[in-house]
């Protein structure tokens, strides 16, 4: 039987009254909290493209499907994040960015040609994966390189002429986020230690809080106390 599992978490600031009524409107049987709302079925699908609800109401999204589909994407502020070094990652159906106005959504995409496993509706998964999207604000792009490698090793989306991404630094020091999500994939470790071989290590540079405010713009943060209030 098909199933389908959709998590959505906001991290920045609690949903209004007005995004909670529209996460109801998309499913009679969801309730949705002020930070998390899931949505699981087993016919049908949801009614809005999920990266649509994404940018509306939420941060991050977890999507899963028992026969072979992952998906994980981000909701982040323009300003906050290194565009082009993102973009640097890009790959069609796998690595994929989008902008609005005010925000970027990176999404996420493996699409396994031998189908999945059993799906837990109450699982951890999404709460597990959250830091990766701080990890991405701090220029740590370790789980996009880790997707590529997964997708080229089980996805027919990711075509011939698709080159490697650039090859981040700490392949070999994997924090528990990234392991849950090489757990979530299933990822073949051997896999993981071939890649780590041409990684270099490196150091986090601790930047102050101080410093990284004062070298955003004006406008930037204003807009970074617009979307905390």
């Amino acid at each position: 039987m098909e199933y389908q599992y959709y998590e959505f978490q906001a991290i920045d600031r609690p949903l209004t009254k007005a995004e909670r009524d529209y996460v109801r409107s998309l499913s009679g049987r969801v309730r949705p909290t002020a930070t998390r709302a899931v949505f699981t079925y087993s016919h049908g699908d949801l009614p809005e493209n999920p990266l649509s609800v994404l940018e509306k109401c939420f941060d991050a999204m977890l999507y899963m499907a028992n026969f072979g589909s992952y998906q994980l994407a981000f909701r982040f502020s323009k300003s906050a994040v290194d565009v082009a070094a993102l973009e640097s990652y890009s790959i069609d159906y796998v690595i994929e960015i989008s902008t609005t106005e005010k925000s970027l959504i990176l999404n996420l995409e493996i699409h396994e040609e031998e189908g999945g496993d059993w799906i837990e509706e109450n699982n951890n998964w999404l709460t597990a994966l959250l830091p990766l999207r701080q990890a991405i604000l701090q220029g740590d792009y370790r789980v996009l390189y880790l997707t590529w490698l997964q997708a080229a090793a089980v996805s027919e989306d990711l075509g011939e002429e698709a080159q490697e991404p650039p090859i981040p630094p700490n392949l070999q020091k994997l924090d528990a986020p990234l392991q849950s999500f090489i757990d979530w994939l299933e990822m073949d470790q051997d896999l993981i230690a071939v890649a780590a071989q041409a990684s270099s290590n490196q150091e986090k540079a601790k930047e102050p809080l101080s410093d990284w405010v004062n070298s955003l713009s004006e406008q930037e943060k204003t807009q970074l106390l617009l979307e905390i209030i």
